[in-house]
């Protein structure tokens, strides 16, 4: 699972807040780190996306060890300072004992070493070996109807919304915790994103405008309603997410084969430089429908129809059944977009 990139802000000192209570490491080595000599592996809060501690990166290894009073849910982002590190791995707990990055794939760390954390890697195995989505959602709910603590935390905050999971479920899932969870900072924040979502999955998609490269004002309704549409992809993107960049392949890969059965895709980017997005979407051959619209100095999620569809992060998407106008995926990248297409549109 990759991580969905926030729009983070650059921090350009090397922030410790945690301050006495139980003693954590997290370490990693390898060739991988070589190239990284003199960088920094930075350790993120989710959802408050705030720097707690950092190490530099020395003879193709990191270490970073503090103390906390409690448990944090943190990723670990890797650069040469924050406003140009990326995120090297899933989401783990900071939590009393050695945490290790093991390295999954070329610069993809899951992190082991301490109770909470192998068994979030056990979940996440059993989870990655479940081939229907909505198994897949089903056995989440049940891992964190079973964990009301801090992996049950991570696990409906970092986990199940990303994976397509609803907020009205999730909001379900929240009441089982006990109130001192509920008030930890990732689950206010999940609290408030539900509460201000409007639409997901198995709701009716909510119409959203854009302006098109050309000027034209495009919305989302027109797309939808096309003659010969079956499903459209609402998109919520930007050029400056790296995530976003790295899905792109796989979904011109999917326009390309399922255009002529039906399906389309209604990007919408957040980029606050139109000249540079326009000249993305010329020279990467973004041939389905583009519109950028005005973002506010907040942020993203104050834009009111972004927050009516509970957008979280970058790249999100949802999968909307034109026939219906019911939305019925969400978060569809990569290898899970291609089969839903394919059961959906035949090969």
């Amino acid at each position: 699972m990759r991580h969905f990139v926030p729009a983070l802000v650059a921090a350009a000192v090397i922030v410790a807040s945690c301050s006495e209570g139980f003693r954590y490491t997290v370490s990693g080595s390898g060739p991988f780190f070589s190239r990284y000599e003199g960088d920094y592996v930075y350790l993120v809060t989710n959802h408050e996306w705030r720097v707690i501690d950092s190490a530099m990166v020395g003879n193709s290894s990191f270490h970073i060890e503090g103390e906390c009073d409690s448990a944090e849910i943190v990723y670990a982002y890797l650069g040469k300072d924050m406003s140009s590190a990326t995120n090297i791995g899933n989401p783990f707990i900071l939590e009393e004992g050695d945490v290790r990055a093991v390295e999954k794939s070329e610069g993809w760390y899951g992190f082991t070493g301490t109770p909470s954390n192998d068994r979030l890697a056990d979940i996440f195995a059993e989870f990655r070996s479940i081939a229907d989505d909505r198994a897949k959602l089903d056995f989440l709910a049940g891992e964190i109807s079973r964990h009301h603590d801090i992996l049950g935390v991570s696990l409906l905050c970092d986990y199940y919304i990303l994976s397509g999971g609803s907020s009205i479920t999730a909001a379900r899932l929240m009441e089982g915790f006990p109130e001192e969870l509920r008030q930890t900072p990732s689950m206010l924040f999940l609290e408030q994103l539900v509460s201000r979502a409007k639409t997901d999955v198995d709701g009716k998609y909510m119409d959203i405008e854009g302006e098109s490269v050309d000027g034209t004002v495009i919305d989302l309704a027109s797309v939808v309603d096309r003659d010969g549409a079956m499903y459209v992809l609402l998109d919520f993107w930007a050029t400056w997410c790296g995530a976003c960049r790295e899905s792109l392949p796989d979904l011109k890969s999917a326009y390309s084969e399922y255009k002529g059965k039906g399906f389309d895709v209604y990007a919408v980017s957040f980029d606050g430089d139109r000249e540079q997005w326009s000249d993305f979407v010329h020279k990467n051959g973004l041939g389905w429908t583009n519109v950028i619209i005005d973002i506010p100095a907040s942020g993203f999620r104050d834009v009111p129809e972004v927050a009516a569809y509970g957008v979280n992060g970058l790249p999100w998407n949802y999968l909307i059944d034109c026939s219906t106008g019911i939305i019925v995926g969400k978060n569809l990248y990569g290898e899970a977009l291609f089969p839903r297409l394919s059961g959906l549109l035949g090969n």
